[in-house]
């Protein structure tokens, strides 16, 4: 069996396209330490696989609504993304229930990951927002997949955005409340909070479009993310 280790979120998939990704969420503030959540899911697996993960706690910045309400799931507390390379099925529905059930996970999907801009040298520090989303009402996933990769997020880089990586991660089957998790890198608490003001003030183009593919999204940021060079 491959060696377990850890990895970061925006270059742990380049050195192998087979990977797979699987982002969950916890109500816990406790973060178990990398290389002992890869080793744990490495023997329930039973045969060769490697596993890499990046776990951060999460600040919640609050709930926003697009459309009308819906019913809104608890916040979160911490999300944990894992990369399985060396077997197609362990993301099917089973492995998915397995490791919701063995970690206490409140949500758990495997997604497809997008990387919509690469950060172009490394950076030691910075912040990392990441957004909850849950699709408009009436629209399929393919629409919002859609929309959010072909329309939304060009439109987004369009605009100068303050951030200096942006990630966006559609869920993949039917694995509850969530459609998607974006991420996106900034170097400073500052650019981040710049950001956030200019999308309601001089980016009312991004501002509508907005409620075009979703109804909800729960908002989160960490105080420190590493933001790695990617080849």
């Amino acid at each position: 069996m491959t060696d377990a280790h850890t990895t970061s979120a925006v270059s742990a998939d380049s050195g192998d396209p087979t990977a797979r990704k699987v982002i969950a969420l916890s109500a816990s503030e406790e973060l178990r330490d990398g290389p002992d959540l890869a080793a744990t899911i490495s023997s329930m697996v039973g045969f060769d696989v490697q596993v890499d993960v990046e776990a951060r706690a999460l600040e919640n910045l609050g709930s926003t609504f697009f459309g009308p309400p819906t019913d809104e799931p608890a916040p979160v507390c911490s999300i944990v993304e894992l990369w399985l390379s060396g077997e197609a099925a362990l993301t099917d529905v089973g492995f998915i229930d397995g490791l919701r059930d063995t970690f206490g996970w409140i949500w758990v999907g495997a997604v497809r990951q997008t990387i919509q801009l690469s950060p172009g040298r490394s950076t030691a520090s910075g912040l990392l927002h990441v957004g909850l989303l849950h699709r408009r009402a009436g629209t399929s996933r393919q629409e919002f997949d859609t929309h959010w990769n072909t329309k939304h997020a060009p439109l987004v880089l369009s605009r100068a955005p303050r951030f200096t990586a942006y990630v966006t991660n559609v869920v993949l089957g039917d694995d509850g409340f969530w459609d998607g998790v974006v991420e996106q890198w900034y170097p400073s608490i500052e650019a981040f909070e710049q950001h956030r003001d200019a999308s309601y003030t001089t980016k009312q183009d991004v501002a509508t479009d907005i409620p075009r593919f979703l109804s909800y999204v729960q908002s989160y940021r960490t105080t420190v993310a590493d933001c790695p060079e990617v080849s």
